[in-house]
C-alpha cells in the first residue's frame, strides 16, 4: 500500500517507505533503500498534505517510534496541521519534562488554531506561563516566522537540489 502510494506521490508514504526500510518493519532491512526513500520524499513535497503527515505521526506513535513521529508531526504542523501541533505539545507535557519550554511553545502554537483540544492544554500551559512564559512566546514568534509558506518553498528547493547531487533516486524500483 505504501509503496503505491508513493508512487502516486505522496510524500508522507515515501517517508512511511524509509522507516520501513530502516527499521526493517515488513521488508529486508536496507538503509541505501531507506535513503532513497527519504530522497523521494523530499521531492515529492508538492503533493504534501498536512493531514496526512499528521496520520503518519499518529501511525508512528501507536507503534511506539517517537522520533519519527516527532518529525512527521513536526513537517504538519509546518505545514498549518492543526492538531499537529496539540499532540506534540502534548508529548512534550506529559513525557518530556525536560522539555518543558519548547512544549509550551507547541501549546501556544496549538492555542492559535483555537480547537477544542488545544483548549484542554490550558490549565497546564497556565502554570508553566508564570515562568518561562515570555520566552515561550518569543519562541512561539520565531516558529511562525521560521516557518512561513515562503521560507518552506526555498528549504524544500535546496533539499530537491541536495537529493539530485547525490543521486538518491537512484535506488528505487520505478
Amino acid at each position: 500500500m505504501f509503496t503505491d502510494l508513493s508512487k502516486a506521490g505522496l510524500p508522507s508514504a515515501s517517508t512511511m517507505l524509509m522507516s520501513h526500510y530502516e527499521e526493517g518493519l515488513g521488508v529486508v532491512q536496507d538503509p541505501t533503500k531507506a535513503m532513497s526513500y527519504l530522497g523521494l520524499a523530499v521531492t515529492q513535497m508538492d503533493n504534501y498534505n498536512p493531514e496526512n503527515g499528521y496520520q503518519a505521526g499518529l501511525m508512528f506513535l501507536r507503534i511506539n517510534k517517537l522520533s519519527v513521529a516527532l518529525e512527521q508531526l513536526k513537517t504538519a504542523a509546518k505545514y498549518k496541521h492543526p492538531l499537529a501541533s496539540y499532540e506534540i505539545a502534548k508529548l512534550k507535557l506529559t513525557g518530556l519534562e525536560e522539555q518543558v519550554l519548547e512544549a509550551v511553545m507547541w501549546a501556544m502554537i496549538a492555542d492559535s488554531y483555537d480547537t477544542e483540544e488545544a483548549e484542554s492544554l490550558q490549565s497546564i500551559v497556565e502554570s508553566l506561563l508564570d515562568v518561562q512564559g515570555v520566552q515561550a512566546l518569543q519562541m512561539t514568534e520565531k516558529w511562525f516566522e521560521t516557518n512561513s509558506t515562503e521560507r518552506l518553498r526555498k528549504e524544500i528547493n535546496k533539499m530537491r537540489k541536495k537529493v539530485k547531487l547525490m543521486g538518491l533516486l537512484k535506488n528505487i524500483e520505478k
